[in-house]
């Protein structure tokens, strides 16, 4: 479906040669539905047979490219999808690329027993982590002293232990050292 075909006839007695269907003759002709259509051909001149040609218009297999998410972080798994009522897929590039950047990867899927194909392309992006820095506004403190922690480098922070809100005061466990991660 979508290819073009030309059909050609030839008179034996110098007739016009016409074509039903929407057909010309020696004109490249696009179908637009798939199926199994006749086409037949007649002449102005009576010495002229008339005859007809079956052509057979296969769909084109629908193809599905998709990946989990099209935002991904630098390090985290890429996995690409392939779906549709192809039977045979490939992938251009063939590997997947980690590096930070934008990326395309076009998915073409094939009909084994008609040849036909189709295609279908996915846009992901790996973005650079950010540097994340944390900070206390005290190394040093008293017991059931509040500590301030806070994070930089990014939009959101997530401290552990749990439990623990960036910017917000809150009272260690007791005396000792902690390790707080962000």
């Amino acid at each position: 479906l979508g290819e073009s075909f030309t059909l050609d006839a030839e008179s034996e007695s110098g007739g016009v040669i016409t074509w039903d269907g929407g057909v010309i003759d020696e004109v490249a002709y696009t179908p637009g539905t798939s199926g199994v259509f006749t086409y037949s051909a007649t002449s102005d001149s009576d010495g002229d047979c008339a005859f007809s040609i079956d052509i057979t218009v296969n769909e084109t297999p629908v193809v599905i490219a998709s990946a989990d998410d099209e935002d991904f972080c630098f390090g985290d798994p890429i996995v690409l999808a392939a779906a549709g009522t192809a039977d045979v897929f490939s992938w251009d590039p063939v590997a997947i690329d980690p590096s930070i950047g934008v990326h395309t990867y076009t998915l073409t899927g094939e009909n084994s027993l008609t040849g036909c194909i189709g295609t279908d392309e996915i846009t992901i992006e790996v973005h650079d982590l950010p540097t994340v820095t944390g900070a206390a506004d005290n190394d040093e403190i008293c017991a059931d002293f509040p500590i301030i922690l806070t994070g930089g480098g990014a939009d959101s922070y997530v401290w552990s232990p749990a439990g623990i809100s960036n910017g917000v005061p809150f009272i260690p466990g007791g005396p000792g050292t902690y390790t707080y991660n962000v």
